[in-house]
């Protein structure tokens, strides 16, 4: 039985090592900043698509809710957009919902378009970083 080979940590190994195993080296013309920015760019795209799918829910339910609240408004033979204090009432009901629901849909799509623009201008300068996991051949020991 042949004994395992030792096990290194990815930033023990030279280059010629770390490219031979399919590992990149940043490029020369990589800022110092791209490394930071990438760590808080995926978080930002996560939290954008979440911000975006919960208002997009709220939006739906608060549309939802407002089209029913109308519905039963008009089944005494009443207008919803009648000039009443009453049917003022009813249509202003839900209309701060309605703005944050719209103001969480744009700014989690922004973070989203910002997010991916952001990945998409620093692709390929900055070096994965894989927080010291391991290769597969490192872990089929070959």
């Amino acid at each position: 039985m042949e004994p395992m080979p030792s096990r290194r940590r990815p930033s023990e190994k030279n280059a010629s090592e770390s490219l031979a195993s399919g590992g990149r080296r940043p490029r020369s013309g990589a800022l110092s900043g791209d490394a930071g920015l990438l760590r808080s760019v995926r978080p930002a795209l996560i939290v954008g698509i979440v911000l975006a799918s919960i208002s997009a829910v709220l939006l739906a339910v608060v549309l939802g809710l407002d089209a029913f609240t109308a519905g039963v408004y008009s089944m005494g033979g009443k207008d919803i957009s009648d000039p009443t204090e009453e049917a003022a009432a009813l249509r202003d009901q839900y209309a701060g919902a309605k703005a944050a629901a719209i103001v969480g849909l744009v700014l989690g799509g922004l973070a989203v378009v910002g997010s991916v623009v952001a990945l998409y201008l620093t692709r390929g300068r900055v070096a994965d970083d894989d927080e010291g996991g391991l290769s597969f051949d490192e872990l089929a020991g070959s």
